[in-house]
């Protein structure tokens, strides 16, 4: 139907809701909302960076038809230049966007945090989360925002979980900032994952250690420091040599709070293998850091902060890594994924003194953690330890037989 002030005037209110009537003379999306409580608005529907919207030009009462509708026809043409009527809207009424809020959230909540976790929360933010909301309001965020954000990141379940984990911690400080009203995430179902856990045997160690020493000793003694000691990447990755005790009747590794898990200081025995490692690296050291980053003019030195691409390579030396394709811009190109991650190390470090038959509060100690159901998913292997020295004892019984 044409729009025209006496059409809308006829219209009825529905029973609950409410409903659109489109400008048959205009159909690029001009028309009048009716809700059930008779409050009738011009509305224009449109679409901008793939997201449909509805923008409300004002109340009936307040314009005349033929305003509103040139004011449907400028609102056009700036959206043809990308321009979000919302998002200027929100501007104007300095309302916050889940942008803002989450640069607040970096600096004031996660600088306190590890800066693996730091690096993590960056990329989600900047890969998933915030090219899909970022510019809505934070009030405008809804369940089915996050919904598209998890049907998205599918593909790697853990990803797509930690990604709603991360909005539903940056909509929570935003409420308790009293920066927005309520969490789209809150009921928003995590997908269901498989405990994954990848436990190196002995000749899977060799082939590692062989490709190791292959690709260079740089990187290669971060990878030898994670499996011989069951550290964390960050916690070797950013470790100073003050925090070694490299006398071999002493041969400690004291981290400090503020760069462990835990947040305590811990007090880590280092074993003959991993101190041999140390005292050799600690003679062509010339800086602070075990691994020193790359130098910046004017900044201070910094450790290196990751070495996922070496182990990469390392792990396709080793044959731990498994082939798949991508697309390039002429031809497929070959890609390789670790078929373990370099938290594994400290899984198998764990499990290997667990099955040895060493305690499972000792293994704790030597992981620096604190809780002991942490240190429990290692209790099984215990029993293969107590069924050793069982057996011993009964082997030693030849009479019994």
């Amino acid at each position: 139907m044409k729009l025209t002030k006496g059409a809308i005037e006829k219209l009825k209110p529905p029973s609950k809701g409410s409903i659109i009537k489109w400008d048959g003379e205009n159909a690029r999306g001009f028309g009048v909302r009716v809700t059930s409580n008779g409050v009738a608005s011009f509305v224009l529907a449109y679409r901008l960076h793939g997201r449909q919207s509805k923008f409300t030009i004002g109340k009936v009462d307040e314009w005349t038809v033929d305003d509103a509708r040139n004011e449907a026809d400028q609102l056009r043409t700036e959206i043809r230049d990308g321009v979000d009527p919302h998002a200027r809207a929100r501007q104007e009424r300095g309302e916050m966007t889940v942008e803002k809020l989450s640069e607040e959230f970096m600096e004031k909540h996660a600088a306190s945090l590890r800066p693996g976790t730091v690096r993590g929360y960056r990329e989600m933010l900047r890969d998933h989360i915030l090219p899909e909301i970022g510019r809505l309001g934070v009030n405008a965020v809804n369940e089915r925002d996050v919904l598209t954000i998890k049907a998205a990141t599918k593909e790697t379940p853990y990803r797509a979980n930690r990604c709603l984990s991360l909005i539903s911690a940056v909509f929570n400080k935003g409420i308790a900032w009293k920066l927005c009203e309520r969490n789209p995430a809150k009921d928003v179902e995590h997908y269901p994952e498989d405990t994954r856990e990848f436990w190196l045997n002995a000749s899977q160690y060799r082939a590692l250690d062989a490709a190791i020493s292959f690709y260079g000793r740089d990187c290669g003694d971060a990878i030898r420091l994670l499996i011989l000691t069951g550290a964390r990447e960050q916690e070797v990755l950013g470790a100073s040599w003050a925090e070694f005790d490299l006398d071999p009747e002493h041969a400690i590794w004291t981290r400090s709070s503020h760069r462990t898990k835990e947040r305590k200081m811990e007090r880590v025995v280092i074993s003959d293998a991993a101190l041999a490692v140390l005292r050799r690296m600690k003679k062509a050291a010339t800086g602070a850091y075990l691994f020193p980053g790359k130098e910046v003019p004017g900044k201070a030195p910094r450790p290196r902060r990751t070495i996922r691409k070496p182990w990469i390579q390392i792990c396709k030396a080793a044959g731990l890594s498994t082939e798949y394709e991508v697309q390039g811009k002429r031809k497929m190109l070959k890609r390789w994924k670790p078929s373990l991650r370099l938290h594994d190390l400290r899984h198998s470090y764990a499990s290997w003194l667990v099955s040895d038959g060493v305690s499972l509060k000792r293994v704790g100690k030597l992981l620096g953690q604190s809780q002991e159901a942490t240190t429990r998913r290692y209790a099984h292997l215990a029993d293969k330890s107590v069924r050793d020295a069982t057996n011993a004892f009964g082997n030693s019984l030849k009479w019994v037989s």
